[in-house]
Formats: structure tokens, sequence, C-alpha cells
């Protein structure tokens, strides 16, 4: 859960900058998209986050989890 945190503060939330928090928070839908559709994960293979979740891909081989990241609604960054 740590390295996807730095993930998200790297690549997300200060990988560019924002004119608002408002435009920040609405960058996020578009990043999660990519982060779990396209982007590729060593972990996985080189594959995409959503190759592992069965009821997506047909695949039985893996149970979806589920993320919380926490403080988003206020928008609060603070680890």
């Amino acid at each position: 859960m740590e390295r996807f945190n730095r993930i998200l503060l790297e690549e997300w939330a200060y990988a560019r900058v924002h004119t608002s928090e408002t435009e920040r928070r609405a960058a996020l839908p578009g990043w999660l998209h990519t982060y779990n559709h396209q982007r590729c994960h060593t972990a996985f293979g080189g594959h995409p986050s959503v190759s592992r979740i069965p009821s997506l891909t047909g695949q039985n081989n893996w149970s979806a989890g589920h993320v919380t990241i926490r403080g988003l609604a206020n928008g609060d960054m603070r680890r």
C-alpha cells in the first residue's frame, strides 16, 4: 500500500501543477483508469492491474480487493 501511495503522489497529485484542488481532484478518475487499465506493473508480469481481476477478464486466478484512499473526500493529501 505504501508503494501505491507513493505512485499516487508522484504520478497524480504532484506530477503537474494544478491551478486548484478542484482541478487536481477532477484529474483523479482519469489517472486511476490509466493506472488500473493501461499502466504496466512489474508485479503482474508487465500487465495492468485490471488483468488480475477475474470478473473483468474471465480469469479465475485472483480475487479482487478494494482500496480506499483516505483523505481524498476532504482534500487532505498528508500522509
